[in-house]
């Protein structure tokens, strides 16, 4: 955006999450919506399945069996987010899909085709781009604010809201490594292990159940097991 835009307009916010609230505000519901179950079934695995996280092996077991499931709950909350009223203060209530449509209705289409021809007499004052994106209504809940903090400790010294704010712009931007994970197995491996899963008469698989996926990981893992064996060492 600052290299279709320019530097000074608000376009990318640095610092810290309070000038995000609005999407701190979306990752909460979708915490809240579906990410905690999952959350809690991968501690229960590490706590009482044999669940290694620092195990290659078994970070792509649980890709393979749970991914396509947590793909899914992600669609059904979009569609369902996407889909639920909002109370607005000057007009209709709408959904989030309402908005989108009668505002491209209103408005028209815009890219960043347009927004590159954007003038220089655009830019925000220094003012606003300090408070650009803070909702202050939104600062006012409290369960909002704590799941910020929780999520966000970096931004806030020994949890004093009242730290100075941070450059505007950081030495450097967050990098995280993401490694495809890799596994002993082949790929003729994989599709015997889900070839079995899904005949297996204790459970339907796939699932999005809790419990039903703790059966899935402890049968996947003694079956993977077996196959190991077979495909190393020919036992």
């Amino acid at each position: 955006m600052e290299a279709n835009l320019g530097v000074g307009r608000g376009s990318y916010i640095w610092g810290r999450s309070v000038h995000n609230t609005r999407i701190e505000c979306l990752w909460y519901d979708v915490t809240q919506g579906y990410n905690t179950k999952w959350k809690n079934l991968f501690i229960n695995l590490e706590l009482y399945y044999g669940l290694i996280p620092e195990n290659p092996a078994h970070i792509w077991l649980l890709h393979l069996l749970f991914l396509p499931s947590i793909n899914q709950d992600a669609q059904d909350w979009a569609q369902a987010w996407n889909s639920h009223v909002i109370e607005l203060s000057d007009e209709t209530d709408r959904s989030p899909r309402d908005l989108f449509f009668f505002g491209l209705v209103r408005h028209g289409p815009h890219s960043l085709g347009w927004a590159s021809q954007a003038q220089d007499d655009e830019h925000l004052p220094s003012d606003e781009v300090a408070a650009y994106g803070v909702d202050w209504e939104l600062m006012d809940d409290r369960h909002m604010m704590e799941h910020l903090l929780v999520n966000n400790p970096q931004d806030w010294a020994d949890h004093n809201p009242f730290t100075p704010p941070l450059p505007s712009q950081p030495d450097r931007l967050s990098y995280v490594e993401c490694e495809p994970p890799d596994t002993s197995l082949p790929a003729e491996a994989a599709e015997l292990l889900l070839a079995q899963l899904r005949a297996s008469s204790r459970f339907n698989f796939p699932s999005r159940s809790m419990d039903v996926c703790k059966l899935i990981w402890t049968e996947a893992l003694m079956i993977c097991g077996r196959l190991h064996g077979i495909y190393t060492h020919g036992i």
